[in-house]
């Protein structure tokens, strides 16, 4: 996109957050780019393909790109949007209808991001985690990142 193209963009993005009727608490983290998925597509073809000389050129490619992301030369920006319903009492029922509450809330955003033609999506515990190793200690969580899989139910009701 061109800067005229972006900056439009985000003034679209906060006239949508600004107008939202409930509220919120956005956050940016820098972090760098993380290529492993996109390795491992490149590794599956590397192991379908035959052709020496062109495995010879994705092995390269692997290695530059695993190489590349162990540099954390390029990074990307990473909006967190955080809301919250409160649970009116201690009742399941009303447990059950503050979870419907965020589920619509999650719905609208969602649906109003991808009318800017943004995607979102719902954070899993892990990232969570790894936000807030992140936004406590930058270059550790560089240098050691999060990789257990199993992350234990963290974010849960509260009294408040």
């Amino acid at each position: 996109m061109s800067n005229v193209e972006m900056n439009n963009l985000f003034e679209s993005y906060d006239d949508f957050l600004t107008g939202l009727e409930f509220p919120i608490q956005e956050t940016s983290v820098s972090q760098p780019v993380d290529l492993s998925k996109y390795i491992d597509i490149q590794r599956d073809i590397l192991s379908k393909t035959t052709n020496e000389m062109k495995r010879k050129m994705l092995k390269g490619y692997i290695e530059h790109a695993e190489n590349f992301t162990k540099s954390q030369k390029m990074i990307q920006r990473q909006r967190y949007i955080a809301y919250s319903v409160p649970i009116k009492d201690g009742t399941e029922e009303s447990y059950l209808e503050a979870v419907r509450d965020l589920e619509e809330r999650t719905l609208y955003i969602k649906a109003g991001l991808h009318e800017l033609e943004l995607t979102a999506e719902e954070t899993t515990n892990k990232e969570i985690v790894k936000y807030f190793h992140t936004f406590f200690d930058y270059h550790s969580a560089q240098l050691f990142p999060i990789e257990n899989e199993k992350i234990p139910q963290m974010i849960t009701g509260g009294n408040e």
